[in-house]
């Protein structure tokens, strides 16, 4: 995603920042595990592998874990809830769907950072084709008449 946009954004100083964030991420392995370890290395295992190293389990309420199978003497009343584990790697142990919103929440920040220091606020209407900022009429209104916020 990083090379992609580092060579298709219309701005000369977004493109710039984005490089410079994978530029970061290649350079600094140990300080961005969550993607090496976890997205690249899921995502590698999943197109090449065509294997997934989570799987399911129940996990109760006090986080201890149980067995197997599904009843329904089993699920009378325990409050277990399903969860896939990692398996193996750095993450074992871990339930992959939190690593999935930790790796989420990675690449916003990566890519926030890149548009921070573009000199843009990540939060602002930009336009789609040509990247600017939608034209203001009647005192600030947007072209569609209310305010743009």
């Amino acid at each position: 995603m990083f090379q992609v946009d580092a060579k298709s954004c219309l701005s000369p100083e977004l493109r710039h920042e984005i490089a410079v964030e994978w530029k970061a991420i290649k350079d600094n392995k140990d300080d961005h595990s969550i993607f090496w370890e976890f997205l690249r290395q899921e995502r590698d295992n999943i197109i090449h592998e065509y294997q997934w190293r989570a799987y399911e389990t129940w996990i109760k309420p006090d986080g201890t874990f149980r067995d197997g199978g599904l009843s329904l003497l089993a699920l009378a009343g325990d409050d277990a809830k399903l969860v896939l584990l990692m398996r193996g790697g750095p993450f074992v142990g871990r339930n992959s769907l939190d690593l999935l919103q930790e790796g989420a929440d990675w690449v916003e920040a990566r890519i926030f950072a890149a548009i921070r220091r573009a000199g843009f606020d990540p939060e602002e209407s930009r336009g789609l084709v040509n990247f600017q900022s939608p034209p203001t009429f009647n005192g600030g209104g947007s072209i569609l008449g209310g305010d743009i916020a």
